[in-house]
C-alpha cells in the first residue's frame, strides 16, 4: 500500500522533522518551506524508472504527483490528519491503475 507509506513519510514524518529544523526559535505556527521541499521530493522521486540497467523519464509521472502532493499537502494543513491525504492517495491510485495509466 504505497499510498500510505508514502503519505505518512511525506505528509507525516518529513515535514514535521523539516518544521522542526526550520523553524526553530520561530513563534510562526504555519511554515510552507517543510510542505513545498518534502511536496518537490515526491514529485522528483516519481518520473524515473529502472528497468535493467536503463533509467527512464515519464513525464506523466511527474505532473499527476505534483497535482496530487499539492492536494495532499492542503488536506493535510486543512485537516490537520493524514487520513485524507492517505485516502486520496490510494483512491487516485486505484484509479490510474483501472485507467492503465499505471
Amino acid at each position: 500500500m504505497p499510498g500510505l507509506a508514502e503519505e505518512i513519510a511525506y505528509r507525516g514524518v518529513f515535514p514535521a522533522l523539516l518544521h522542526r529544523a526550520l523553524t526553530a526559535g520561530s513563534n510562526s505556527p504555519h511554515n510552507w518551506w517543510p510542505a513545498m521541499i518534502t511536496t518537490l521530493a515526491f514529485v522528483l522521486v516519481h518520473p524515473f524508472d529502472l528497468n535493467g540497467w536503463s533509467i527512464s523519464f515519464n513525464f506523466a509521472n511527474l505532473t499527476l504527483p505534483l497535482i496530487g502532493g499539492a492536494a495532499s499537502v492542503w488536506l493535510r494543513e486543512h485537516t490537520g490528519s493524514l487520513v485524507f491525504p492517505v485516502l486520496a492517495h490510494n483512491i487516485s491510485n486505484t484509479s490510474f491503475y483501472l485507467m492503465g495509466v499505471i
